[in-house]
């Protein structure tokens, strides 16, 4: 082995297995040991110091790439203009960092690249690594540029720095060493564009340039220049790019957090990486919406920078941004830079402050770092990664009562298929209609899959690292999570694979729980003997099993039995059955029959809520007795009784108290079958409000049962709910668990979600078995999810109720289509116009006053328990006909208004943001 200059000239081992091998001895310790054996201590060292870099810095900057390259000019002018590459050990020797400026690559690779930056450009002929020849014209475009960034004139005696800038201009300058520059300006100053003349004894000045015509804009064709707020409109994306081989970077000041009344400063470098000479004309500070058209008003400012000329082949100028704030916050801003290329071309280049934090002074250094690591910054919206995920070798299967467990009727998968038939929607105005249901609501539930498919993946994760927990738990940070972006629950499956190979097997685990800034996976026992000082990519896939329960839920729609309950009639809501309708009157229920209008009421309860009690009690009554009795009297048929409250009206207080109308029914208890009553809300809060207001009217035995979804977590529960669930322990831990069927079946009062409401059906609860099933916030879930409900469990002799307010928030969808063909329009928003539109026909005389906004088969609740009437007047009048009826105490209402800070001390009323 023969060494020379720190270098080895034989090598008994490939470049790359020594690079490797001193970069990690793990994976290689045969290749170590050999390198090793064969080297002096100072030579392991300093090999082993230069691959540890290499791995720490990470890419290197341009800058420094063009200081080694102008150093190397200099080298190759001193050497004669070029050296042969078979002493390239000279030059590692004499520019040790160029091992890492060129990484793993080759010389060749490096100065293909990065020659020309520098002028003149370092090339390689042959086997020679050298200096491009330099002209006079190329010489006297640096000199332009180099005299306007120095204010236009400089003395012939100081172009020292410049000599330094452009290594081989002054071999052109002065050819030799008793030549000046002054001559050679003389002979060929007049030539350039602009002329550089001598003044007086030898002072270089740039002439101004003659007038030249307007430059051409590169999307509007000409006229006058780009207003600032034309800017992002007419460049869209491309108004933060680098555009015709300039580059515009930053020291990235503004991403520490910054003090009030500090001023602080953040460097702009504009590089000119083309070959052609570029011009800035101006830099400005964008107006934007978001930010004061006010330069006075922003803490943002630029150095005023006049027209400057930016040499080719890495001519850069810097341009400072100067921040400074009196007051705490988060500031954004814009700014442009606008440029002039050779053929007369304006382009402008931007950059967008995405959140410069400044706070006080006086903010402890934990705050401030807290502050500067985040989650300060939401995370931002990615496009589509790339990243790729076989099938699952290994899946994680829950041991405990998961969304599958116990099903005695199977759930079919309902796979998203490859492609589907849209002919359902083909029309804006198609009509949903019994006989298009199934299939439109099925088209839209696969496109509303894969669409949110789609917006999953751009949360994928490149090279991240798990935790290990137990054997098989492992726990994942996941920026952005609290802000929902991604939106992960419990239950949903995660994609793994190995990042360093695009062979390696795709594991899929299961998530276990949701935290602040992470999650907690079960990983199939496989994983864990491959998972130990790896990186991962890594894909979230939401559980299908809710849209799985609705597909479900449309294929058990039947025209005999959910016409009606889907799309009742004009003439069917005026006229009704007979068994469940009576002529009204002025003092009782549309639908009462005479015992239900001595109910004894557990609270306090107004005109209209007495009404909606009395019709449910009505309705479910005498469906039971037409059960009972097998009678099929009138023509008429049930349909769902809509009850509409809007906010603060008592919505939840009315359902309530009918459940516990009917459960101390004197003709409930008579009857030889007990009562049963499914109550479903789209949320757990929602769900576990409805317990909480009925645990105070019944035991804790058979009466009521909150049925859980074995994902939510006890320790996430009320603890006025947990009496009504069913809950299991495991050593310390404990989970809510699956009821059994017996237990479902002996239960007067089930209390679930709509997606747990839709699994009865698959653990066993028939068809008809509940007399009463009630939608709590029925205006906030789509069609789909009410039909995985009633869908299986309903007929025509079972009670629905719709209670909502359709003018609050829908359902949430994310697809065009869905928003587009109904899927974001809830069933008791869709019925609710059909429903007026039959109050309107039979209101031939002015109804009494207890009867106004009600129909046979609908209430409006119109009295709010809750706001001061100057908050509620807005609403009242844009949304609810002026109906609202403000009934809330004064105590409450009013007892905010000695509030000093009040802006309007008669209105309770301050705007936060």
């Amino acid at each position: 082995v023969v060494h020379r200059e720190g270098l080895w000239e034989q090598r008994p081992l490939p470049p790359l297995l020594i690079e490797y091998a001193a970069q990690d001895v793990v994976h290689l310790p045969v290749a170590y040991r050999a390198m090793k054996a064969r080297m002096t201590d100072a030579m392991y060292t300093a090999c082993l110091d230069r691959s540890k870099a290499r791995a720490t810095t990470g890419a290197t900057s341009s800058a420094a790439i063009r200081r080694t390259l102008v150093q190397m000019s200099t080298y190759l002018l001193q050497a004669g203009g070029y050296i042969h590459l078979s002493t390239s050990s000279a030059l590692y020797a004499k520019f040790p960092e160029l091992h890492v400026l060129k990484g793993r690559g080759t010389l060749s690779d490096f100065f293909h690249t990065y020659g020309p930056l520098v002028t003149p450009s370092i090339v390689i002929v042959n086997d020679k690594l050298m200096l491009q020849t330099m002209d006079t014209a190329a010489a006297m475009t640096h000199l332009a540029a180099f005299l306007r960034l120095n204010g236009g004139k400089v003395a012939a005696a100081s172009l020292t720095d410049f000599y330094k800038a452009y290594p081989g201009v002054q071999t052109v300058l002065k050819p030799s060493k008793n030549s000046s520059p002054v001559a050679f300006i003389k002979r060929h100053g007049a030539k350039g564009t602009p002329p550089i003349v001598v003044q007086g004894a030898s002072t270089l000045v740039l002439k101004s340039a003659s007038p030249t015509p307007s430059p051409r804009r590169p999307i509007d064709g000409g006229g006058e220049p780009i207003s600032p707020a034309q800017l992002i409109k007419t460049y869209g994306r491309r108004f933060a790019q680098d555009k015709w081989g300039v580059a515009v970077t930053h020291d990235a000041t503004f991403a520490n957090v910054l003090t009030v009344h500090v001023p602080a400063i953040q460097t702009f470098v504009l590089t000119n990486q083309s070959t052609e000479v570029v011009s800035l004309r101006r830099c400005f500070r964008v107006a934007t919406p978001s930010s004061s058209s006010s330069s006075a008003k922003s803490p943002f400012r630029l150095t005023n920078v006049g027209p400057m000329t930016l040499a080719p082949f890495g001519g850069s100028i810097s341009v400072a941004c100067r921040f400074l704030s009196n007051i705490p916050g988060r500031f954004h801003g814009v700014v442009a830079f606008e440029f002039e290329s050779a053929t007369r071309t304006l382009f402008v280049i931007g950059r967008v402050f995405e959140g410069v934090d400044c706070v006080d002074a006086a903010m402890d250094a934990e705050t401030r770092q807290l502050i500067q690591q985040g989650p300060s910054r939401r995370q931002k919206k990615r496009h589509p990664t790339q990243l790729h995920f076989a099938p699952p070798a290994y899946s994680h299967t829950p041991s405990r009562n998961g969304d599958m467990a116990g099903f005695a009727v199977p759930l079919g998968r309902h796979a998203l298929p490859a492609s589907w038939s849209t002919s359902a929607m083909d029309t804006d105005d198609l009509t949903l209609t019994m006989s298009n249901h199934t299939r439109r609501f099925q088209d839209l539930l696969y496109r509303e899959e894969q669409e949110l498919l789609r917006q999953q993946r751009e949360y994928d994760m490149e090279h991240a690292t798990l935790h290990r927990k137990t054997p098989v738990l492992f726990e994942l940070a996941v920026p952005g999570l609290a802000e929902g972006r991604p939106s992960l629950v419990a239950g949903d499956k995660v994609l793994i694979r190995h990042s360093s190979s695009s062979s390696s097997p795709t594991f899929q685990g299961t998530i276990t729980q949701v935290r602040l800034d992470g999650i907690y996976i079960a990983m199939p026992a496989a994983f864990s003997r491959s998972s130990a000082g790896s990186l991962f990519n890594v894909r979230f896939v939401s559980s299908r099993t809710s849209t799985r329960l609705e597909h479900q839920g449309l294929h058990a729609v039947s025209a005999d039995m959910h016409t009606a309950m889907l799309f009742p009639s004009t003439e069917q809501l005026m006229v009704g059955r007979q068994g469940y309708r009576k002529p009204s009157s002025p003092t009782s229920s549309s639908l009462a029959p005479s015992h239900t209008t001595d109910l004894c009421f557990s609270r306090p309860i107004n005109p209209e809520q007495a009404l909606a009690i009395r019709d449910i009690h009505a309705l479910v009554l005498s469906s039971r007795r037409r059960r009972a009795t097998s009678s099929e009297e009138g023509d008429g048929v049930l349909l769902p009784y809509l009850l509409f409250g809007p906010p603060g009206t008592g919505k939840t207080v009315t359902i309530v108290e009918a459940i516990i109308q009917l459960l101390q029914s004197p003709l409930t208890k008579k009857s030889s079958s007990s009562m049963h009553i499914l109550v479903c809300a789209p949320s757990n809060a929602a769900a576990d409000n409805v317990v909480a207001r009925l645990a105070t009217q019944v035991s804790a035995d058979n009466t009521m049962r909150r049925v859980m979804a074995f994902s939510r977590r006890v320790q996430d529960t009320p603890a006025s709910v947990l009496p009504f669930t069913t809950i299991t322990c495991d050593g310390e831990s404990t989970s809510f668990v699956q009821p059994s069927l017996d237990e479902l079946n002996t239960t007067s009062v089930l209390v679930t979600t709509i997606a747990t409401g839709a699994k009865l059906f698959n653990w066993g609860v028939q068809r008809g078995f509940f007399d009463l099933i009630v939608f709590d916030e029925a205006a906030q879930a789509t069609e789909p999810a009410v039909v995985a409900v009633v869908g299986p469990l309903a007929t025509r002799d079972t009670v629905v109720v719709l209670a909502g307010d359709p003018k609050q928030l829908g359902p949430v969808v994310k697809s065009t289509y869905g928003v587009r063909f109904g899927l974001g329009k809830s069933l008791m928003e869709r019925l609710l116009p059909v429903y007026e539109e039959a109050a309107a026909a039979v209101g031939h005389h002015p109804p009494p006053p207890t009867t106004k906004h009600s129909s046979p088969w609908s209430t409006k609740l119109v009295r709010n328990y809750r706001s001061h009437p100057d908050i509620l007047a807005v609403p009242n009048a844009q949304f609810y006909d002026g109906d609202l009826v403000p009934s809330a105490p004064t105590s409450v209402t009013h007892s905010l208004l000695t509030w000093p800070h009040l802006p309007n001390p008669s209105v309770p009323l301050v705007f936060h943001g």
